[in-house]
């Protein structure tokens, strides 16, 4: 299920615009897998290299999702 609260948070991860988002939800389908992604599942996606892939998980397992 994607969620309007999952796509805000998301959406503050530094690096992370519209585009990024919208091909990480399209690559994962639902934002409850994103989520629990590591960060070699989110650098296969393509255009996110293993930074942006570990500020991304950093950023989720920090927050309150």
């Amino acid at each position: 299920m994607i969620t309007v609260f999952d796509l805000l948070s998301l959406s503050q991860v530094p690096g992370i615009g519209s585009n990024r988002l919208r091909m990480l939800v399209s690559h994962f389908g639902d934002t409850s897998l994103l989520i629990k992604a590591s960060v070699r599942e989110i650098s296969l996606v393509d255009g996110f290299d293993k930074k942006l892939a570990s500020t991304i998980v950093h950023f989720i397992r920090s927050s309150q999702f």
